[in-house]
């Protein structure tokens, strides 16, 4: 979601949704709704299965996407990445927006 937020392998090159890796604060949701809408407006999904998101940061980003997406009415499933400290990796958690 954020750039250079949480550096891994799995993430590097990968397009981060929001611009900066800092949110200044981060209860503005109409302000990060707002970026990830102009990122999604930006994306063809027209016939995506899968949204791909590596949760690299906050909540309450990730909720502004998914309002985004179903304002958009992107209806799609999200694989949220989470990242798993013990083994290093990232598991995968579906979602059905």
């Amino acid at each position: 979601m954020f750039p250079n937020r949480h550096p891994h392998q799995d993430v590097i090159g990968l397009t981060s949704i929001y611009k900066n890796s800092k949110v200044d604060y981060p209860f503005d949701y109409k302000g990060m709704e707002k970026e990830a809408k102009e990122f999604f407006e930006k994306e063809d999904l027209e016939n995506t299965d899968v949204i791909l998101i590596y949760i690299t940061g906050l909540t309450s980003a990730l909720i502004c996407i998914f309002n985004v997406l179903r304002e958009m009415n992107i209806h799609t499933y999200i694989c949220v990445m989470h990242y798993n400290k013990d083994t290093g990796h990232y598991i995968s958690q579906y979602v059905n927006i």
